[in-house]
């Protein structure tokens, strides 16, 4: 009977010294939010991989009111990363985020430093399983590993709390995003101001099964005669198509430059006024390229917008 009595103390006391250690070691926690969105995934996942679209979303970097963003190399796919800052308070609030790995139409990792040092590791998973066309589960997972001053440093803290709340925030941003996109091909559509443009330019008309024989060579050309003119290229290439009767095309090709000046021959340079345009990116074939003309025609309709001008092409690459 005496040894129990010491017994269930000891054991009492062995517990209490163990849970109270515990409380402080670094721990680990995964935090799963899930939704359903009616848009295909490849809409979905395009939104996840552009980091030019987390301005629109993503909930750290709407979070600020003043929030100063920086992108490296590619802001696309694999490898691509933004670091920003709240202006106001840089040493607290800045954060770094990584596109680890995508997998397409179904997974994309990353990672996301915090200015405390706090590291972040998770990612998106894109199924549809039994779900009607058109509707995806999207789920959002983070992985919160050795969480200084362990579960109960985070208890008190409310940090786990506070990362679910803003992933749900996150998730319900990209599901109106996505949905609205639905709508227009996949295409995000964005409406940006711009300042005053020169392009330097060829014009000409050419048979439209030529085009792709032709534009090369109009390019090349305007190039050498921008560099013999000594004004300065300081953009991508730049076409303007126009579609005339018997399968022709009105053809005017081109550079932006830095100011405006004299060219000889054909070439000329055309002023832009400042404004605001109506843009989207397409990455793919060229003869699907209409699918980017018709969800802007769709989105000019939707938001009673319209052109007084054709609209031009801009070549990222390729």
């Amino acid at each position: 009977m005496r040894k129990r009595r010491y017994f269930f103390p000891l054991l009492i006391s062995l517990i209490i010294i163990c849970t109270a250690a515990s409380a402080f070691l670094p721990y680990s926690r995964v935090i799963v939010k899930k939704i359903s969105v009616q848009s295909d995934r490849k809409v979905i996942i395009n939104k996840i991989v552009n980091l030019k679209t987390y301005s629109l979303w993503y909930p750290w970097l709407i979070s600020g009111t003043d929030v100063s963003a920086t992108y490296a190399g590619t802001i696309r796919g694999k490898g691509s990363w933004i670091r920003w800052a709240d202006e106001k308070d840089p040493a607290v609030n800045s954060y770094l985020y990584k596109i680890i790995s995508v997998i397409p139409d179904s997974l994309v990792s990353f990672t996301l430093h915090l200015s405390d040092g706090f590291v972040l590791n998770g990612k998106y998973l894109l199924s549809s399983g039994d779900l009607p066309d058109h509707y995806t589960t999207l789920t959002w997972v983070m992985h919160l590993k050795d969480i200084k001053g362990g579960w109960l440093g985070a208890l008190f803290s409310g940090r786990s709390k506070k990362i679910g709340e803003a992933m749900e925030t996150g998730l319900i941003n990209l599901k109106v995003l996505a949905e609205e996109s639905q709508k227009y091909n996949g295409m995000d559509i964005e409406e940006i101001p711009i300042k005053e443009t020169f392009v330097a330019t060829i014009s000409d008309t050419v048979a439209g099964d030529q085009l792709f024989k032709v534009l090369p060579e109009v390019l090349s050309d305007i190039k050498n005669g921008i560099v013999k003119g000594n004004i300065r290229i300081v953009g991508n290439p730049m076409v303007q198509i126009q579609i005339l009767s018997g399968h022709n095309i009105l053809l005017n090709a081109g550079f932006p430059v830095d100011h405006s000046g004299l060219l000889s021959g054909k070439m000329r340079i055309l002023r832009m006024p400042p404004g605001h345009i109506l843009c989207t990116e397409y990455h793919g074939e060229y003869k699907d390229v209409q699918k980017a003309y018709s969800a802007l025609r769709q989105y000019a309709r939707d938001h009673a917008k319209a052109s007084p001008a054709p609209p031009w092409e801009e070549y990222l690459n390729g």
